[in-house]
């Protein structure tokens, strides 16, 4: 994740709005529900992970 300035991304209205709730905190705006991907989508993680299990799987109940 990294910083952006509020003021190259909001219209002034916008974030005058926002001044009022907040005002020099820094705030995580989260990704809306439709726009999650799942885990281990980015990083190939989850493929890693799988791979592990399955070799730990033959690994126990074939080769013992």
């Amino acid at each position: 994740m990294s910083y952006k300035k509020v003021t190259d991304l909001l219209p002034e209205d916008l974030l005058e709005l926002i001044q009022k709730y907040v005002e020099g905190e820094c705030i995580y705006i989260p990704i809306k529900n439709e726009n999650k991907k799942k885990w281990g989508t980015n990083t190939g993680t989850k493929k890693v992970i799988k791979d592990r299990d399955v070799n730990i799987y033959i690994k126990i109940f074939y080769l013992a």
